[in-house]
């Protein structure tokens, strides 16, 4: 599970929760994964010990992928992180990660002019790399992206118009 926690420093976390057979809640472990605040966050199950999260961290860093490992007692470890955008920040809203196969993901967030789906690779050391941009509006709110079938991505959100739109 992800969390981001308030405090002075505004720190964002990533935590992890065991959940008993009568639904008691407990926190495993936790990592403070940037220092400073990170916003509309997404996480995604790349395998049985690998995360991705995508957030938009404070202040002009602009939108980042970071990936997490976590070992057979749930104990978190930050592997890598790519930040594929820094324009800014609070433009970066309702961001949507969807995982595509083993080694791919797709991703959508309104940038500072245009909504944007990018896809990335994942290679066996984890390293992200974006493989392509696609600017399909100039605006996209309240986006939800889902992976139709291996080749093909469906999305709806609010347009410039404030229409909903598929």
């Amino acid at each position: 599970a992800y969390m981001a926690k308030g405090g002075v420093a505004q720190q964002s976390w990533v935590a992890t929760y065991s959940m008993s057979n009568t639904g008691t809640v407990t926190l495993v472990d936790s990592f403070s994964s940037v220092p400073v605040a990170s916003y509309h966050n997404k996480i995604i199950k790349l395998d049985d010990t690998h995360v991705m999260v995508s957030s938009v961290e404070g202040g002009t860093t602009g939108s980042v992928l970071t990936i997490y490992e976590f070992d057979s007692n749930y104990n978190i470890t930050y592997i890598n992180k790519l930040i594929h955008d820094t324009l800014g920040s609070y433009g970066y809203a309702q961001q949507s990660l969807v995982k595509i196969d083993s080694t791919h993901v797709a991703l959508d967030y309104e940038g500072s002019s245009f909504g944007s789906i990018k896809t990335f690779s994942i290679d066996s050391s984890y390293n992200i790399t974006q493989i392509d941009l696609l600017n399909h509006d100039t605006r996209n709110r309240y986006a939800s992206m889902k992976l139709l079938d291996s080749t093909h991505l469906l999305l709806a959100y609010q347009d410039s118009a404030s229409n909903g739109t598929l």
